[in-house]
């Protein structure tokens, strides 16, 4: 399938939408924010409430040869710790330029948080351009395609 071009003007760029649609934090951004870091092995965020520091963990996460992580585009942590990664595989996005064909690759990884381990990936060929990621109480993950203006939600299987 051949690649279609969507090219955004200049001036609506630098308008966007007026704020008008600007995302807006839940009640729960902060604590899943937290939630997160901790889990990742930033515990000084979640205890102090602010950043302690950035260490890198060596080996974490732990992914196959083959699988490489593009321009990450949202990142969630459902109720069994594991954290989901929307990712753009091998699209990149500079903000002017907008591919509206699939990615053929798979654009969710899922890893367990405590060691990094691969639990799985999905989503190959069902997004053009992912933009972000939340995950509800019951584990679904609510996923945005900022080509396909569009809003899915996924079980926690990926369905």
């Amino acid at each position: 399938m051949p690649r279609r071009l969507i090219r955004q003007s200049p001036k609506r760029m630098k308008e966007g939408l007026g704020g008008r649609f600007a995302p807006r934090p839940g009640p729960l951004a902060g604590w899943c924010s937290a939630l997160a870091l901790a889990v990742l092995g930033l515990p000084g965020w979640a205890a102090q409430g602010y950043p302690a520091g950035h260490q890198v963990v060596h080996g974490w996460p732990s992914l196959p040869d083959r699988f490489i992580v593009g321009q990450v585009s949202g990142v969630g942590v459902n109720s069994k710790g594991e954290v989901l990664v929307f990712h753009r595989a091998d699209r990149f996005w500079t903000g002017v330029e907008i591919y509206d064909s699939p990615i053929a690759a798979p654009t969710l990884l899922k890893v367990e948080g405590a060691t990094g381990r691969y639990l799985g990936e999905m989503g190959a060929g069902q997004f053009s351009m992912p933009h972000g990621l939340s995950m509800d109480q019951d584990d679904n993950i609510w996923v945005t395609d900022v080509a396909l203006h569009q809003v899915f939600k996924l079980s926690p299987q990926g369905e």
